[in-house]
């Protein structure tokens, strides 16, 4: 239980530092845009694919962990596609 609510807290922690401290950057070397966007983005959909694939309930906490993860991915979603309407 102590493992999921710390694995939740650091993906959160994680997704927040890389929105608050990306620097603008034009193309990484693969031509991306967003490098560190789409990595976070990649790894919550990483995450939730992990928690979805757990038998035990943890009594609901891990239902919550996908859903904050999915909330989430909508807002890295949403900041990448303001900066591209730009």
């Amino acid at each position: 239980m102590k493992k999921l609510t710390l694995l939740i807290v650091v993906i959160l922690f994680s997704v927040s530092a890389i929105l608050i401290a990306q620097k603008p950057i034009k193309t990484d070397a693969a031509g991306d845009k967003h490098p560190h966007m789409n990595a976070a983005k990649k790894k919550c959909t990483e995450a939730v694919n992990q928690l979805k694939k757990s038998a035990t309930v943890y009594a609901g906490h891990r239902v919550k962990a996908i859903n904050l993860i999915e909330e989430a991915i909508k807002e890295i979603n949403l900041g990448l596609a303001s900066e591209d309407s730009k």
